[in-house]
């Protein structure tokens, strides 16, 4: 989507001739734009030579001409070299600024115009570190650009919006698409669909935000369905909303994106029909519903019979509750005679033929309970259900029958309505110890119960917490029978109504009691033990090693996804006065402002006669505007790469690993770390700074920090702001205190090159 904005924006270097009749300084700046303007004149024309020695001259005017080093870098042959001087433009409209006006609009009391030469260089850096790779850095720094002017023309949030759904940060990609609501921009209303998508499948909300982004440009789909190169040459360097153009633009540019979604074009297909050909809609459903079922017939003709050979499916409407008028839709595929669960969908409107015969597919290849495969026979009450799939279904092997009962379908609803209602008594406590006691005692079987309290942060009705957990796990086959998250701290009968649910309606298997359970610790066996005792089950602490650790490690794993911050305070060795001196390193190390003392591009030798490994490189990070921190590698070679961004995000990933302190809010930090902090009172500089340590091998794994790297952090913290001096960086042998002992370090700068 960039393109749209670079096409018309690449140029926005020039200055705008002033009126006033300068003198000093101001008089050259006004001199040095002139000399801008006539060099982009000769880029225009072709005489790119002509426009380098014009913008030369110009710095050489005057320190302040962001412009002159804005032209270098847009016309640079490479990437490491247009960063190199968009990083000097950042630089001179930084002093033309003033630290005045710099520390305003960093405190968020002024916004700025988006075009404002400081404006115009931050956007030119930051689309360039994205270009090479470093897309944390563009990210903080397109969030910054946005704070300190949001209503900007320039595609700033375009840009932040496609890199935030490229590394899959929902929770900021949906908090920035829900500050511009009423931006009517293609990327804008279809990338909302397509997030929308991705977070609640197939839901009145998706296809609501599929609508309104139709509304605003109908031409997006058919190139969406197609999935091909579009042409661009013919394109006008600015597409209007609503055109042609502008789908060809965003679908050339956005493609990857919805590919990359399972089942999002398919989607369209089905959500907008005949829409996509701007034709009869019953054509277009038909010609859609068709394609879909030639894509995949292949697929299932490949697929093994299935462990059921038998199916049944069936459309039932069913009442929402006994209060309630309302009623939903349900497609229900089962096992013909035995009832198993193969598959299920609800609609809150009657679906058509054809969406019944979707979730049939999509059943075929993702069953609930099984192995994936195709039945032998296909069982059904609806004669029109037969008559439209019987001959697609037998050229895949599937011979359908009709039948005047389905008692597969009876039975597996049943089983739910009964575990509907005994989970809604469980839940209400609207259950006796008799009806429990009548359930079967499976007397060799051990249960495991738990309730904890999430090692990491959900994004839950729009707040941070660390939810809670309810888990009961069956540890003859390792199973969940029952599972349940909450936001605030559970009451203490919480953990008996979660043993009764998964008595009464476990999520595998019979209802029925165990013969032991165990828990956490001997307060829960206090409070539990009279009541299973009545139930004629045993009560005890769980041993040890408990395998529920690793089920849970799982479950958070799916809750948050991989990647999450590991924890200080848990990893072995680590010790509470070496937490403590590294929060005071990291509080005094971001009071004294070192990113404010040396360039981006420094790199810093670390020496340090405590360990027997090294030399390592430091990289302090900080300089306009990026993540705060420090940075420590092992790899000269690679570090100078990447900083001189010769080296791709895949090559970094693969060979580069690096130890590092950011300075982050408390949610990008592990709980228990943070639990830590707050308890102990340890210093943290603001709501922004709090000290997250990150160690990333080769691969980007990452895994928490051990004890000796934690403690060459704090020495590395307390000595580099020491030997920052106005001149350069001071060299020398020194001492600091880490954690109860001094350690000699030294620091120097490594040359260029």
């Amino acid at each position: 989507m960039d393109r749209v904005a670079s096409r018309k924006n690449r140029k926005s270097g020039k200055q705008t001739k002033g009126r006033a009749k300068l003198t000093g300084k101001q008089a050259r700046l006004r001199r040095a734009n002139q000399l801008v303007n006539r060099a982009w004149e000769a880029e225009d024309q072709g005489d790119q030579e002509e426009a380098i020695q014009l913008a030369r001259k110009a710095i050489e005017l005057s320190k302040e001409c962001s412009g002159a080093w804005m032209l270098l870098g847009y016309v640079a042959p490479t990437v490491g070299e247009s960063l190199a001087h968009f990083e000097q433009a950042v630089a001179a409209a930084n002093r033309h600024l003033g630290q005045k006006a710099l520390a305003t609009l960093a405190a968020g009391e002024a916004h700025i115009d988006d075009k404002h030469p400081w404006f115009l260089a931050h956007v030119a850096l930051g689309r360039s570190l994205f270009d090479i790779g470093r897309t944390d850095d563009g990210l903080h720094l397109f969030v910054r650009l946005l704070q300190v002017c949001p209503d900007e023309g320039m595609g700033v949030r375009w840009r932040l919006a496609e890199e935030l759904l490229d590394m899959g940060y929902d929770n900021e990609l949906y908090e920035l698409l829900t500050r511009y609501p009423r931006d009517e921009s293609a990327f804008w209303c279809y990338t909302r669909a397509l997030f929308t998508f991705r977070r609640e499948g197939d839901s009145p909300a998706a296809r609501k935000a599929l609508d309104k982004a139709r509304s605003h440009n109908p031409f997006v789909p058919k190139h969406l369905v197609a999935q091909k190169e579009l042409p661009l040459e013919d394109l006008p360097e600015y597409s209007h909303p609503g055109t042609d153009a502008e789908a060809i633009l965003y679908v050339q540019d956005n493609l990857e994106y919805w590919q990359q979604t399972p089942e999002a074009i398919p989607w369209v297909r089905k959500v907008l029909d005949g829409l996509i050909d701007f034709g009869d809609p019953d054509s277009g459903l038909r010609r859609a519903r068709k394609g879909l079922w030639k894509e995949l017939m292949p697929a299932v003709a490949e697929l093994p019979l299935s462990d059921t050979p038998e199916w049944a499916i069936d459309l039932v409407r069913k009442k929402l509750s006994d209060e309630d008028a309302g009623i939903v839709w349900v497609v229900v595929i089962a096992g013909a005679t035995s009832g198993l669960h193969i598959g299920m969908k609800t609609f809150f409107e009657r679906p058509s033929n054809p969406e019944v015969f979707e979730v049939l597919l999509k059943t075929l290849v993702d069953p609930s309970n099984g192995k994936v495969g195709r039945p032998a026979v296909l069982h059904m009450k609806r004669k029109g259900f037969f008559q439209a799939w019987q001959k697609r279904l037998d050229d895949v092997g599937i011979r359908c029958e009709l039948a005047d009962e389905l008692p597969g379908i009876d039975y597996l609803l049943d089983v739910l309505d009964k575990g509907w209602q005994q989970r809604q008594q469980a839940r209400q406590g609207d259950f006796s110890d008799d009806q429990l006691r009548e359930l079967s005692l499976e007397q060799g079987a051990v249960w495991r119960a738990t309730v904890r309290q999430l090692p990491a942060w959900l994004h839950i009705e729009e707040e941070i917490v660390q939810p809670w957990v309810r888990m009961v796990v069956d540890l003859g086959n390792l199973t969940v029978l029952e599972t349940q998250i909450t936001n605030a701290r559970p009451p203490e009968d919480w953990l008996r109504e979660g043993l009764a649910m998964a008595m009464l309606s476990p999520g595998i298997g019979q209802p029925r009691r165990p013969g032991m359970v165990r828990v956490d610790s001997e307060g829960q066996v206090s409070r539990l033990q009279t009541w299973l005792e009545s139930l004629e089950v045993d009560c005890g602490i769980a041993d040890d090693p408990d395998p529920i650790e690793s089920i849970l490690a799982d479950f958070t794993e799916q809750m948050t996804g991989p990647g999450r911050a590991p924890s200080l305070v848990s990893t072995t060795g680590m010790k509470t006065d070496l937490i403590a001196a590294l929060c005071d390193a990291a509080w005094s190390f971001y009071m004294s402002e070192p990113w404010m003392r040396i360039p981006g591009d420094a790199i810093l030798k670390i020496e340090c006669d405590a360990w027997e490994s090294g030399p390592w490189y430091a990289n302090v990070m900080g300089q306009l505007g990026m993540e705060l921190g420090l940075a420590l590698y092992e790899d000269l070679r690679l570090l100078q790469r990447m900083v001189a961004g010769q080296i791709s995000d895949e090559e970094l990933a693969r060979q580069m690993s690096s130890l590092a302190l950011s300075y982050s809010e408390r949610f990008d930090m592990a709980p228990d770390d943070v639990k830590a902090i707050e308890e102990h009172g340890w210093p943290v500089a603001d709501d922004q700074a709090w000290p997250n340590v990150i160690r990333v091998n080769r691969g980007m794994s990452r895994r928490a920090a051990l004890p000796w790297e934690v403690e060459l952090l704090v020495a590395c913290l307390r000595a580099i702001p020491t030997t920052l001096t106005r001149k350069g960086v001071r060299t020398g042998w020194g001492e600091v205190q880490t954690a109860g002992r001094a350690v000699r370090i030294q620091v120097s700068l490594v040359k260029p090159g």
